[in-house]
């Protein structure tokens, strides 16, 4: 009877261990086991290499982690996405209609995870279970095709604006072409150094500069302005003549940093 009492008391204590070991390793690992919160699900058109697991952060805390990545049957709703991602968000972290909520990390060199931004104005507070829309990121093919794109416009500018040094458009009208075709360049260098964050904004102002672009190739293609006159320092035109040419040949020398 002894034994037997001693045998329960061990086993006892080795479930109680085991029990206890688990709660340990759950803590510092960040599972979210027994804590109070709420799960929200968004949805996305294109996840990336985000997963389950994945933590959840607000303005850079984490406060969660996602619980599921499924594709959404509903996806052709009104709330659009063709994946729903369910989160779970602890207890008194507030989350907003109009709060920002997007998947950031997606490169190799970083760590998937749902980013929520406050908004300045927030709208109604989100409860348990409610879909919102979220916000994908951008694919490394979709970003290649892009800059295809923007290297191929950019040498067609070059090539019109080498043959408008004959006979082209008023100075004012060629400095404002070579100032927005700074800012394009400026905004292919942010996409290609890597700046994942920073992709939707570059992208964005990537397409207002193509739309400036293509207005002052207009221009110069109407011949609007005074005609045949480019500049009056013929030792300027040279230099500038020279300059565009060795740009069409080696364009990716404008990304280089000094």
């Amino acid at each position: 009877m002894f034994k037997l009492k001693s045998e329960v008391l061990v086993g006892m204590m080795v479930v109680g261990g085991f029990l206890l070991l688990t709660l340990v390793v759950f803590g510092v690992s960040g599972v979210y086991v027994f804590r109070p919160g709420y799960t929200l699900h968004a949805t996305f058109d294109f996840v990336g290499i985000l997963d389950q697991g994945a933590p959840v952060r607000y303005a850079g805390v984490k406060v969660g982690e996602v619980k599921k990545v499924e594709i959404d049957p509903n996806g052709s709703s009104k709330k659009g996405g063709r994946v729903k991602v369910s989160m779970f968000i602890v207890k008194g972290v507030e989350v907003h209609e109009n709060d920002r909520i997007s998947i950031q990390g997606t490169h190799i060199m970083s760590e998937p995870h749902i980013a929520v931004e406050p908004a300045q104005d927030r709208g109604r507070l989100l409860t348990d279970g409610e879909v919102v829309k979220g916000i994908s990121p951008i694919s490394m093919d979709a970003l290649i095709h892009q800059g295809e794109e923007i290297l191929g416009k950019i040498n067609r500018f070059l090539s019109q604006l080498e043959t408008s040094l004959s006979g082209s458009d008023s100075p004012e009208i060629l400095r404002d072409s070579l100032v927005n075709l700074s800012e394009l360049l400026a905004s292919l260098n942010q996409i290609v150094s890597g700046r994942e964050e920073e992709y939707q904004n570059g992208l964005t102002h990537l397409s207002d500069s193509a739309q400036e672009l293509s207005v002052i190739l207009a221009k110069i293609n109407k011949g609007e302005g005074t005609l045949g006159k480019l500049v009056t320092d013929d030792e300027l035109y040279d230099e500038l003549n020279a300059f565009v040419k060795e740009i069409k040949k080696h364009p990716w020398r404008l990304l280089k940093k000094s």
